[in-house]
């Protein structure tokens, strides 16, 4: 668990320096276009690639946190054991999406690694789909700790994460 630790607080800090960055990149791109008079034109192509991987950051990172959006009305209602039935079958499909989107991602990555980004011609395409790669591992990681925890009984739900109670 330290290691995944690690690597979380490690996308956490990437998470918010590409978020940050872009920020920057695009402050500075108006500034420069619209006061100075002065196009930059890779400060938008950077800001993009930026904003595509600091949101496949917060994806992975959201779900451990359970900070995505719920609309739970109706599994509230439910037992706890069928809130981890529900639970378990949810998290077994969200791992069968993340093999389909993965397989996806290394498609595109292999049909685009010689391809880059017209005004920063060492970023490759790839990279976008590299990132995701690994972001998707880190999402299906969380969801097989999830999945073990709702076997092992330690958690009853993955919308909230509320500890088992007797069944």
């Amino acid at each position: 668990m330290r290691l995944l630790n690690a690597v979380e607080r490690m996308v956490q800090v990437a998470a918010f320096a590409m978020f940050a960055a872009m920020f920057v990149l695009t402050l500075a791109q108006v500034l420069f276009r619209y006061f100075l008079q002065i196009p930059v034109p890779w400060t938008e192509e950077a800001a993009r690639a930026l904003f595509v991987m600091s949101v496949l950051s917060g994806i992975a990172l959201a779900y451990r946190q359970r900070e995505h959006v719920v609309v739970d009305f109706l599994f509230a209602q439910f037992s706890p054991r069928m809130k981890r039935g529900f639970s378990i079958a949810f998290g077994l499909s969200i791992l069968f999406f993340l093999a389909f989107w993965a397989s996806g991602a290394i498609l595109m990555a292999q049909r685009n690694w010689s391809i880059s980004l017209i005004t920063i011609s060492w970023f490759r395409i790839s990279y976008y789909y590299l990132w995701e790669l690994a972001m998707i591992a880190l999402l299906a990681v969380y969801v097989l700790i999830d999945l073990k925890n709702l076997l092992t009984g330690r958690i009853v739900s993955l919308q909230t994460g509320e500890q088992e109670i007797d069944l």
